[in-house]
């Protein structure tokens, strides 16, 4: 039986005792139906995990953990995803997919057919809510390390941003392949529900992104990046 894993915020030790987040406890004992007894793996995002048993399960759930696992299930392929934000159920699932397929670092980012509006005061709650889905991703992949999640900013902000690798933008219309030569390091550009204005294209081009296209049809802002990670993960990383 997989034991199940959960992310806790925090230093972690063999044998130490550890209190949980109301959020972690609300996870393990409500989703999870966790109870004490239970043995649980521990995870930081700091490398390594730990395997721990539940003294006390509640509100207030305790962990004591046993012993330490050396291991890391991160991608040697560095991949940051620049995704234009969508609504609600979309941007979780882009989220939820690209933490599970190894993207190290997600940028959201607002586009000229961006139709979610985020003041500053929703800004902080989508925040928290994104990060929590990072969480659970990396717990039901086995992921040992949280990708690093941006503030929402401007597509112009996001593209003049220096970058060491290959940077690509989706475009339907791109002819140019996928590089055959090694890569270690990519950025993707993927537009919003109704994809990338021409001048942002051309922005995009003129900073020293290539389009790339993914196939003969058009594909939803949600479905792109599934795919673009999964084919960059096969040809560049450990998805082989």
């Amino acid at each position: 039986m997989t034991l199940k894993r959960l992310f806790h915020e925090g230093n972690l030790a063999v044998g130490q005792t550890v209190t949980l987040t109301d959020f972690a406890s609300r996870h393990a004992v409500q989703v999870l139906r966790m109870r004490t007894g239970d043995s649980v793996v521990l995870f930081n995002g700091q490398g390594g995990e730990y395997s721990a048993t539940l003294s006390q399960a509640g509100k207030k759930t305790q962990a004591l953990i046993e012993s330490s696992i050396d291991v890391s299930r991160e991608s040697p392929f560095n991949v940051h995803l620049l995704q234009g934000i969508s609504r609600s159920e979309r941007m979780d699932y882009v989220i939820q997919k690209a933490t599970e397929l190894g993207v190290h670092r997600i940028t959201p980012i607002v586009t000229e057919r961006t139709i979610v509006k985020l003041s500053s005061d929703k800004i902080e709650k989508r925040m928290n809510h994104w990060t929590g889905v990072c969480m659970h991703a990396c717990e039901q992949s086995g992921r040992t390390a949280l990708p690093i999640l941006d503030k929402p900013v401007s597509l112009s902000t996001a593209i003049k941003d220096s970058f060491d690798g290959l940077s690509l933008v989706l475009d339907p219309q791109a002819v140019q392949p996928l590089p055959k030569d090694a890569v270690q390091a990519c950025r993707v550009l993927i537009g919003p529900e109704g994809g990338l204005s021409d001048n942002e294209l051309t922005s995009a081009r003129e900073l020293g992104f290539s389009g790339v296209q993914i196939g003969p049809r058009v594909l939803r802002t949600e479905t792109a990046p599934v795919v673009i990670l999964s084919i960059l993960g096969d040809r560049y990383g450990d998805l082989s």
